[in-house]
């Protein structure tokens, strides 16, 4: 079973001009999701923390911690996050 449709499939080219328009406006689209949604879908993520303010998503394994929680500062385009174990690390994101 296929999930392409069948009839009326978008082109590549508009594919890649929506995601074109997703990444020029990446800070907008994140708040307004923040607005909407009010989560960022990290809650009980496994992530290590390789540097201050880097986060990367990485199975439960040794050096990974949970995620308890995670918000979205729009003003300052910065993604705070909180570990089970109580450390907090917010991350600066690219525009």
């Amino acid at each position: 079973m296929s999930i392409q449709p069948l009839s009326k499939a978008p082109l590549q080219r508009t594919v890649n001009h929506l995601l074109d328009d997703i990444e020029s406006r990446l800070p907008d689209c994140r708040r307004y999701w923040w607005d909407i949604s009010r989560t960022t879908c990290l809650a009980n993520q496994w992530a290590r923390v390789p540097t201050p303010g880097k986060v990367v998503i990485a199975d439960p394994v040794p050096g990974a911690k949970q995620i308890d929680d995670a918000e979205y500062d729009s003003t300052a385009n910065q993604l705070h996050v909180s570990f089970r174990d109580g450390i907090t690390e917010a991350i600066r994101l690219q525009s």
